[in-house]
């Protein structure tokens, strides 16, 4: 969701959350292309996911299906995230070692796939379709004006700016989806800076 971290958030509303935060996803996936995984292979790894999460899984039992599925070899990926140093399981795609983790991210960002319950002290994954058949579908334009109303009720007082540091959305897309919304709020003063809040129904 936002920011590219885990988020809990419920259920029915899951597609607020990632087809609203899209246009962020999009800047993920930029950056991988630069890294040197071609965007075809992208959305094959995460068509691959989809077929193969059909029941939440850890991800040891994620990687070496999904090895078998893509026809690449294992490999471990020794790079770390965030401050995290350590061994993981990898995959050799394009000729680099990419983690299982951040394989599921891209899948995760994309709507394919999303947490599933623990298991034990282990994580999950799974099948968005499979987990959650009955989550509320919204395209992309509806959600994005859903996740800036939702955001406005729980942190307004807000600014455009403020929303797309949120977001991580590019200052342009977050005023786009500012500006559909705008006719909705209301200017409010605090302590000499002027923030917009919902207008009451």
């Amino acid at each position: 969701c936002m920011r590219g971290t885990t988020h809990l958030v419920p259920a029915v509303d899951l597609d607020v959350f990632v087809a609203g935060c899209a246009r962020r996803a999009n800047r993920s996936l930029e950056w991988v292309v630069r890294a040197g995984m071609p965007l075809a292979t992208i959305d094959r790894v995460a068509e691959t996911l989809g077929r193969l999460l059909d029941r939440p899984r850890p991800r040891k039992e994620i990687a070496p299906l999904l090895a078998r599925a893509l026809g690449v070899r294992m490999r471990t990926v020794t790079r770390g995230g965030w401050g995290s140093t350590g061994k993981r399981d990898g995959l050799e795609i394009a000729g680099e070692a990419w983690s299982v983790g951040g394989l599921l991210y891209l899948a995760c960002v994309r709507g394919v796939t999303c947490a599933g319950p623990e298991v034990g002290n282990e994580s999950t994954y799974v099948r968005t379709d499979a987990w959650l058949p009955d989550r509320r579908r919204r395209t992309v334009p509806e959600a994005e004006v859903e996740l800036l109303r939702t955001y406005l009720r729980a942190f307004g007082p807000a600014t455009v700016g403020d929303f797309a540091s949120w977001t991580y959305m590019k200052a342009g897309d977050a005023r786009e989806v500012w500006a559909r919304v705008e006719p909705e709020l209301a200017p409010v003063d605090v302590a000499g800076r002027v923030g917009f809040v919902l207008r009451s129904d």
